[in-house]
């Protein structure tokens, strides 16, 4: 018994019949400067064709046309200590763009739109923290109608 396989340079043309006698083969794509018209994108030889995908440190601008020949890719987003203003908050990665999200040990009420803390004694401060969050929530229960 034997199998078929494409010459150096060559691939086949229907990747399902790879080793089958009736399999044809098709020459490789050698990537070019000119295959990728999009901003900061790089081409990436697959099989007989390509993709164009993001350089290190960028995204795709539109996500539907991730790997396309048109595609835009546009500067990941470094988080910076001044994005997230909010108490107890901390700047997430997200494409680029970011998200702030809390910290380690903190939770989130979005019902009230406030940090508040966890019942962890830090300085002494917790009874402050807890009468200011108490107050807030009834203030909000009272103003919502909860």
């Amino acid at each position: 018994d034997f199998t078929c396989e494409c010459k150096d340079g060559f691939v086949p043309k229907d990747p399902s019949k790879k080793g089958q006698k009736d399999a044809a083969c098709i020459a490789k794509h050698k990537c070019r400067d000119t295959d990728c018209k999009g901003d900061n994108t790089k081409c990436v030889e697959a099989g007989s064709d390509f993709t164009c995908e993001c350089k290190d440190g960028f995204v795709p601008k539109d996500v539907g046309k991730k790997g396309q020949k048109d595609a835009v890719c546009i500067a990941k987003h470094k988080c910076q200590d001044t994005d997230c203003k909010g108490d107890n908050t901390k700047c997430v990665e997200a494409g680029s763009d970011f998200t702030c999200e809390c910290k380690e040990q903190k939770k989130y009420n979005a019902r009230i739109n406030m940090n508040v803390m966890d019942l962890n004694v830090k300085k002494g401060k917790i009874k402050s923290v807890f009468q200011k969050a108490m107050i807030t929530i009834v203030t909000a229960s009272k103003t919502l109608n909860w």
